[in-house]
C-alpha cells in the first residue's frame, strides 16, 4: 500500500500547477515511477480523490486494475454548463488565504477532531499541519481549478471493465434539529448525489455498491478505525479478486486450465 500527500499538503512541497484533475494524477504517476513502484494499482479515492483517481485511469488505463471511490465527489456537484470553469472558488480563495496567514485557521482547528474514535497517534501531526498556510493555498489552488476537475471527469464515461467499488458514508446530515428548508435542500443534495454513484457504477461492467458504511460521516468512513475497517476489508476484496482472475487468465493462456 502506498498514500501521498498531494503538493501543498503535508509534507510535499508546492507544485509548479495547474492543480486541476490531470496535473494532480500526471504528479501522482511521476511520484509511483520515481519511488519504484509498478502496477497496475488499484487506486483509492476519498471525496474529490474519487474524481482524481477517475481521471488517472483515463490517461492511464493500462496502469490501473482496479478502483474503489469512498464517498466520492460527483462531478456535476462542482460544475453545471455554463459555469465560468475559472472562477469556481469566486472570492472564497482569497479570503481563505488571508485568513491563512493571519493565523486564524490554525486556532480554528487546534481544538478540531475531540472524538475519542480519530486515531491519537495521527492526531497532533493533522492539527498541526491544517491551517497552514501551505496547506491553505493548495486547497484553494485545487478548488479554483474544481469546475475544470470535474469536467475533465466527466470526459471519462467509461470505464469499461475495470473492477469498480464504491462505498459511501450513511449520514447525510438529515437528522438534525432543522427547518423545513434547509431539510429539503439536504434531501434534495443527498438524493442527486446517490444518483450520481450509481450513473458511475454503470460506467463499469464490474461494479459494486454503493455499499453503506453503517453509522459513518464523511470524515468518519476514513478515520474511524470501525468505518476505515469495512472500507479496508472492501479493499482487500478488490485486490484478492484481481490477483485470482489474473492467475486463472494466466493458466488459461498457458494452457494449464480450461474455462467450463
Amino acid at each position: 500500500m502506498c498514500a501521498y500527500d498531494r503538493s501543498g499538503l503535508g509534507w510535499s512541497e508546492p507544485g509548479p500547477g495547474p492543480f486541476d484533475g490531470e496535473s494532480i494524477a500526471r504528479e501522482l504517476r511521476t511520484l509511483l515511477q520515481s519511488a519504484g513502484e509498478s502496477g497496475p494499482y488499484v487506486l483509492v479515492g476519498h471525496s474529490s480523490g474519487g474524481m482524481l483517481v477517475r481521471i488517472y485511469y483515463q490517461l492511464f488505463p493500462d496502469e490501473v486494475a482496479g478502483l474503489v471511490l469512498v464517498d466520492p465527489g460527483i462531478p456535476t456537484e462542482f460544475y453545471e454548463p455554463g459555469e465560468d470553469l475559472e472562477a469556481t472558488c469566486g472570492w472564497r480563495c482569497p479570503v481563505a488565504r488571508l485568513l491563512a496567514s493571519l493565523g486564524v485557521f490554525r486556532r480554528m482547528y487546534a481544538g478540531i477532531m475531540t472524538n475519542p474514535e480519530y486515531p491519537a497517534a495521527v492526531l497532533p501531526q493533522t492539527r498541526a499541519l491544517l491551517g497552514t498556510p501551505a496547506a491553505t493555498h493548495a486547497w484553494t489552488n485545487a478548488m479554483a481549478r474544481i469546475g475544470r476537475t470535474a469536467v475533465q471527469t466527466m470526459a471519462n464515461d467509461d470505464l469499461h471493465a475495470v473492477p469498480l467499488v464504491i462505498l459511501r458514508s450513511q449520514d447525510f446530515g438529515l437528522d438534525e434539529d432543522v427547518d423545513e428548508e434547509i431539510h429539503r435542500r439536504r434531501s434534495a443534495r443527498r438524493e442527486r448525489i446517490l444518483t450520481g454513484m450509481r450513473e458511475i457504477l454503470d460506467l463499469s461492467s464490474r461494479s459494486r455498491g454503493p455499499i453503506v458504511v453503517e453509522g459513518s460521516n464523511h470524515e468518519s468512513i476514513i478515520m474511524y478505525d470501525r468505518h476505515a475497517t469495512v472500507v479496508s476489508e472492501e479493499i482487500d476484496e478488490i485486490v484478492r479478486s484481481i490477483r485470482l482472475s489474473t492467475t486463472a487468465a494466466r493458466s488459461i493462456v498457458s494452457g494449464r486450465a480450461t474455462i467450463p
